[in-house]
């Protein structure tokens, strides 16, 4: 006997349903996990503007201005 397989829309549709919510749920994913990675990269660029100065402007050059009040 031959295997027939069910060519109507509702058999086609119900076949390839699932393997488009998949796709769907895994571009969604992606999406999401692209717009992570480019806050994360915003956020490093930022720190890094910041981390490369100092605090206290004092120390910009290597001294110490509390030395100089000793002498």
């Amino acid at each position: 006997m031959l295997n027939v397989q069910d060519l109507t829309d509702e058999a086609y549709l119900k076949r390839h349903q699932r393997l488009e919510m998949d796709e769907k749920r895994r571009k969604r994913w992606d999406l999401q996990r692209q717009r992570e990675l480019s806050a994360y990269e915003h956020l490093r660029r930022d720190d890094g503007h910041t981390s490369g100065r100092s605090s206290s402007p004092d120390m910009q050059d290597g001294n110490n201005n509390n030395d100089n009040k000793n002498s």
